[in-house]
Order: structure tokens, then C-alpha cells, then sequence
């Protein structure tokens, strides 16, 4: 049971609770599905998702958790194959810059495609309440065929340690191939 003052939207994908210098904190993963969307702005079939990554940190003084960071994403409005999701086996927690701040991961896609193009991809990682981000284009890999695959890291992960940059190269490397299912 999650204490009550922890709020958030959506359906839980994943949820973990780790304690680091930084206080004892819950982290929430979740994603909201496909909705119809409110506004129509194509066609009366369009669709909505969204996805939310929480952390609470619990405030020992009030002896209550409080939000620390949220991130969101979503795609709006598609009216083809929605694709709005965290990527399986994907969020991890880690120490590897060995500071006592936990570094949590998480990776993602999103788009909304008629064809076999590649969906937009993103690792996001926080250390502490700094963001880092890793943006780009999943591969479509088909052979005879190929597009995507590029990414581009923001100037916190530029100048982040060689431990943290090979980790999400890495990461991006495994896991950057669209999988259709």
C-alpha cells in the first residue's frame, strides 16, 4: 500500500523504493494506455497516451512523502498505430559514479505511424533533482532496409562521467531496434 498522500495518473508499470543520501524515495513508473482523444483534430478515431515517472522522497520532518520530480511525456491525436510506452526490462537504478545518489533510468518510445517508420526514443535518467537526457530515433531494421538509430545527448550527459556516458550509450545501443509485436 503506498501512503496516501502519494498521487499520480495512470496504470503502475513499475515501482521501487530505494534509500540514498538523498532520503528514502518511492519511485513510480506509469503509463495511462490508449484514450480517446477530447479534442478531435483529424478523424473520430484518434487516440491519446501518456506516460509519468514519479519520485517521492519522504520528508522526515512531517513524516510524509513529497513529490521530488515528475517527468511526462505523451502523444496526442493519432489516428494510426499509437505507440506511447516505457521500453521492457529498461528501468534500472544505479551508482555508478559511486557518489551515494542513486541514478534512476528510464527509457522510452513514442510516435504515431501508418508505416514501418521509427518511433521517437529517450532515456532519462535523474540523479538527485538534475535531468539527463538522452533523445533520438529508434531503428527500423529490416533487412534490406534501414532508418533511425541516431540519438543525440543533452549537455548534462555530455559533461556527465565516462561511467555514466558509457552506461547510457550502451543502453541506447541495446535496446534503440524497434520490436513489432
Amino acid at each position: 500500500m503506498l501512503p496516501k498522500e502519494i498521487v499520480f495518473e495512470g496504470n503502475i508499470k513499475n515501482l521501487k523504493k530505494l534509500i540514498d543520501l538523498k532520503g528514502e524515495h518511492i519511485i513510480i513508473l506509469t503509463e495511462t494506455g490508449y484514450i480517446p482523444s477530447k479534442t478531435i483534430k483529424y478523424s473520430d478515431h484518434e487516440a491519446d497516451a501518456k506516460i509519468f515517472s514519479y519520485d517521492y522522497l519522504l520528508n522526515k520532518t512531517e513524516n510524509k512523502y513529497q513529490l521530488y520530480w515528475k517527468i511526462q511525456d505523451f502523444e496526442s491525436n493519432c489516428e494510426f498505430d499509437l505507440m506511447m510506452g516505457y521500453l521492457k526490462n529498461t528501468f534500472q537504478i544505479t551508482y555508478l559514479n559511486k557518489d551515494g545518489i542513486a541514478e534512476i533510468w528510464i527509457m522510452y518510445q513514442k510516435g504515431c505511424s501508418s508505416d514501418v517508420s521509427p518511433n521517437e526514443m529517450k532515456i532519462i535518467m535523474h540523479e538527485g533533482n538534475k535531468k539527463f537526457a538522452l533523445r533520438g530515433i529508434g531503428l527500423v531494421d529490416l533487412g534490406n532496409f534501414k532508418e533511425g538509430g541516431t540519438y543525440k545527448l543533452d549537455d548534462n550527459f555530455n559533461n556527465a562521467s565516462n561511467e555514466i556516458k558509457n552506461f547510457v550509450v550502451r543502453s541506447w545501443k541495446d535496446n534503440c531496434k524497434q520490436k513489432y509485436e
